[in-house]
């Protein structure tokens, strides 16, 4: 079904069909009458007063468990049966599917595919065998099986199956003798058509001719007479091999291939043996009539030689004739001496030359060709003549005059003196001449002015309507002129140049508008877009007008080019001015909508909006009318962007005072970018909106505490970028102008880093280290721990044997280390982690120092290897904290850098702290350098830490 194998019935219905069968069982026993239920049979069989079991009711029996298993086991086998079955399809289907694929086979399209060349004979045979081995194994399928209980029938299937291979075989029987028979008889007649043209019996040249053209024709065949003799030989033994049917004509037609064949090549064999005997006798038949030729042209030439075809006092139409009859005659000839050359060359034999004809040809061709020129110029100059001078195609007219000049000079160089000649170069020469002049007058360039111009040369007036043609123009005396005419309509072309070109100009401009857009999505304020195609077409058009400018024939349409261009620089000039206008607009529209920053520069503001107000109206004209020069080129829109550009200009500059006052009151402001500080600045009553540069003013300071309410000036403590938090005290309020209040942030920064550094300090020795350290702002447990450090070993150098309390210190030094190791391990905050890793990388540090000072056995605290190292100390008595290094002195700044990672540091590390602090002693400046990547801007952010 639909090339698909199917069961017939279906695994459905016959599950259907057992499945009523078990149903009938149970009808089946229904309708039986139990022998305990009838009452008489039991009086007869059983004593009275018996009593007997009535056993299992029907409904027991049917729904018993046996009774269902056997129905289950049924349904199981059918299932399993039929899975089986669909594994024994599969044995089946390739022989569907070939024979699917054989009904696809046209024997129609068979035959042209051989026939194209597309099939050979060799994938016949193959066919035939595989269709005769597909018949094979269809008849050798088994026509039924057995699976379990199912018994699969295939006879219908190997009944449908069979056909198709057999259908095939009968096209092959049928193709090929089509295909033999085609081939013979399409050979045999050639055979036939051959040799009967060879054996054509030979009594005129042409004969001989017609069977040496069938002996060469016959001779270039060789090669595919014997292919097709194969094919048809080949084609018959398949046939005879298949035994496949061929009619007894065909057959018996077929038997004579090889004689008829063979007396072909007998016939050819006998042409090429007389073929010298015949040439021979033919080539002097030739020859004389050669030389009958020859005597004909002679005769023809001395007719032409009469002195009536030179006069000039004969009629044309006279000349004509008697030309023309004698060409006749001669083309007769021409034709009889081609067909002697092409005999000639078949017998190959040399062939004739007919100089006497061909100079005869010559002379009364240039004779024809001179009267019958002279019969036409005559015409043709006479409807020229009568033409309207509009109409008038000088190109065409150029042309035929060309074509008759060479003709009359041919006919000047080929004949002899006559008069004839010379009066007809004369005219066409005369008309020639005046070509150029014709010409420039019909330069669709002329305008008006040239031809006042033309009318002022030739004085007299060029009245140019429908009675004008180029007889009057002749009787002008136009020619005289010549060169005076020919400059005016030079200047006509080049002018029309350069009027298209302008043309051209006007023409690009008409589609270039302006890109109109909205700004910021408000409804009424509008914007220029994109102008790239504006400035490409306003280059283009500027290099165009330079051009025109440039050229000398300017000066008839100069008014409208220097309009033009006028026009070009206005708006060039416009445009740069409104790009300006509309650039610094667009910078201080989103400064000066702040109220806070009108508030503040309300002279600049007010300045401003009166700019904001005029561009907003022109943008307004550009959006309803936006085409480009015409908008751009408007009068005293210039004036408006160039006044425009000034009040912007003076704007921004007391802007940046503006904003340079600011920085000076507040030097952090150096860190913001003008736009960054503008945002602040524009939003004094929103103390939250410094909140994002906080960062960039105060390296450590990620952002304040201004409690839960967002509306709070009230500033309770400052936020690192880690998370750690420092309480700025009481009383610290974000009032007045932003500068004044940052400024407060800041001194409360640095108050209370010295206040947390003094408790700090403090609770140091009361304390257990790995206490202390949790509670501590990350920065001040490195200092209080390097204030500490640098006392331990002062008090070593202090000691009576320094080098051995500098062995203590250094023991007291590693088991520290140990301690924050431990520390370190334990369940920590990600805040308190970052501390302890920056104190453990300081006192790694500290350790190494203090073994190299026991290693070197350093014993004083004025030697260079304890002074050459960055020293914290405690002033007591200023009650803050300084750092040394050499004979370098600083107090500790107290900037907050929350809790930021430190660097390892190295010998070559404390080499470049040791450099740099020596020049900051000394009011100068360090610069590290060395290779990129090796830690110069690192180790000097890390000193200033």
């Amino acid at each position: 079904q639909d090339a698909e194998l199917v069961f017939v019935p279906s695994p459905a219905e016959y599950q259907h069909q057992m499945d009523a069968v078990v149903r009938g069982f149970v009808s089946t026993l229904c309708t039986v009458t139990r022998l305990l239920a009838q009452e008489d049979l039991m009086n007869q069989v059983l004593e009275p007063g018996t009593e007997v079991e009535m056993g299992s009711t029907l409904a027991e029996l049917i729904e018993c468990e046996t009774h269902q298993d056997l129905s289950a086991d049924i349904k199981f086998n059918v299932a399993s049966a039929f899975e089986t079955a669909e594994m024994c399809k599969l044995a089946f289907a390739p022989h569907v599917a070939i024979c699917s694929n054989n009904a696809t086979r046209d024997q129609t399209a068979l035959k042209e595919d051989y026939c194209g060349g597309e099939r050979s004979l060799q994938s016949f045979k193959d066919d035939w065998h595989e269709f005769k081995k597909q018949e094979a194994d269809i008849s050798a399928l088994p026509t039924q099986t057995d699976i379990g209980i199912i018994r699969i029938n295939s006879v219908t299937l190997v009944a449908e199956l069979l056909p198709s291979p057999k259908e095939c075989l009968a096209q092959i029987q049928c193709i090929l003798p089509e295909l033999a028979g085609e081939r013979y008889r399409a050979f045999i007649a050639e055979v036939h058509s051959g040799a009967s043209a060879l054996n054509a019996s030979v009594g005129m040249v042409e004969d001989f001719v017609g069977k040496l053209t069938a002996l060469e024709d016959l001779k270039e065949k060789q090669a595919q007479f014997n292919t097709q003799l194969l094919e048809i030989t080949s084609l018959y033994e398949v046939v005879d091999e298949f035994h496949i049917p061929v009619p007894e004509m065909e057959l018996a037609a077929y038997a004579t291939l090889n004689t008829d064949f063979n007396t072909l090549k007998e016939s050819m064999e006998a042409v090429e043996t007389t073929k010298d005997e015949h040439v021979s006798q033919f080539s002097k038949q030739l020859e004389e009539e050669v030389e009958a030729i020859n005597k004909e042209a002679v005769t023809i030439r001395n007719k032409a030689q009469e002195p009536k075809v030179l006069d000039e006092k004969q009629a044309d139409d006279d000349v004509i004739k008697l030309v023309s009859d004698l060409r006749g005659l001669l083309t007769e000839q021409q034709t009889a001496a081609k067909r002697i050359s092409k005999y000639q060359k078949l017998f190959k034999v040399p062939e004739s030359q007919y100089e006497e004809l061909e100079d005869c040809v010559m002379d009364v061709d240039l004779k024809l060709n001179l009267w019958q020129g002279k019969k036409d110029w005559a015409e043709i100059t006479a409807d020229w003549g009568d033409m309207k001078f509009e109409e008038v195609d000088v190109a065409s007219m150029e042309e035929t005059v060309q074509k008759f000049y060479k003709s009359v000079m041919k006919a000047d160089r080929g004949l002899p003196p006559n008069k004839v000649v010379p009066t007809q170069k004369a005219k066409v020469e005369a008309f020639r001449g005046t070509i150029p002049v014709i010409a420039s007058l019909r330069n669709k360039n002329l305008k008006e002015r040239h031809w006042e111009k033309i009318e002022e040369i030739i004085a007299q007036p060029v009245v140019r309507d429908d009675t004008f043609t180029l007889n009057k123009l002749m009787d002008m005396q136009v020619m005289n002129f010549a060169e005076d005419i020919a400059v005016v309509s030079t200047e006509a072309t080049q002018e029309g140049v350069l009027e298209e070109m302008l043309a051209k100009v006007n023409a690009k401009w008409a589609d270039v508008e302006f890109t109109v857009l909205p700004y910021k999505e408000t409804k009424d304020t509008f914007i220029l877009g994109g102008i790239d195609e504006v400035m490409i077409t306003l280059e283009d058009s500027m290099v165009t007008m330079s051009t025109i400018l440039s050229s000398r024939y300017v000066s008839g349409i100069r008014t409208e080019v220097e309009k033009m261009e006028k026009s070009l620089n206005l708006f060039s000039e416009t445009l740069d001015e409104w790009m300006a206008v509309q650039k610094g607009w667009m910078y201080l529209e989103s400064i000066f909508s702040a109220p806070d920053i009108q508030r503040q520069l309300p002279t600049e503001a007010k300045a401003f909006f009166a700019v904001d107000k005029t561009l907003k109206e022109i943008m307004r004209k550009v959006k309803d009318r936006p085409a480009a020069l015409v908008t751009g080129s408007t009068p005293g829109w210039l004036e408006t962007f160039q006044k425009s550009n000034e009040t912007l200009d003076k704007i921004q500059k007391n802007l940046e005072e503006y904003l340079e006052t600011k920085r000076m009151a507040f030097p952090r402001f150096y860190f913001l970018s003008n736009d960054e500080l503008l945002e602040i600045l524009a939003q004094t009553k929103n103390v939250q909106a410094v909140q994002p540069h906080m960062s960039k003013c105060f390296d450590g300071i990620k952002s304040l505490d201004f409690g839960d309410d967002p509306k709070s000036i009230d500033i309770f403590a400052m936020k690192s970028a880690e998370g750690e938090e420092v309480s700025l005290g009481k009383n610290l309020k974000a009032r007045g102008n932003v500068e004044q209040w940052l400024t407060l942030v800041e001194k409360a920064m640095k108050e209370s880093l010295l206040r947390e550094a003094k408790r700090g300090y403090q609770a140091y020795p009361q304390e257990p280290r790995r206490e202390w350290v949790l509670r501590q702002p990350a920065q001040l447990v490195l200092v209080v721990s390097q204030v500490f450090w640098v006392q331990d070993v002062v008090e070593c150098f202090s000691a009576p044997n320094p080098v051995e309390a500098m062995m203590k210190c250094y023991e007291t030094n590693v088991q520290n280390l140990k301690e924050m190791t431990e520390v370190v391990r334990g369940h920590l905050t990600s805040l308190n982690r970052k501390i302890l890793a920056a104190l453990i990388t300081i006192d790694v540090h500290a350790r190494d120092i203090v073994n190299n000072l026991h290693s070197n056995q350093v014993e004083k605290e004025i030697d260079f290897g304890w002074q050459m190292q960055l020293r914290y100390y405690w002033n007591d008595e200023k009650d803050l904290c300084v750092v040394r290094q050499t004979n370098a002195l600083f107090n500790y700044a107290y900037e907050y850098l929350g809790a930021q990672s430190r660097l390892v540091v190295t010998p070559m590390t404390d080499r470049c702290y040791m450099t740099l602090t020596g020049a900051l002693h000394l009011k100068l400046g360090g610069a590290p350098a060395g290779p990129a990547g090796t830690g110069k801007t690192e180790s000097t952010k890390d000193l200033g830490k």
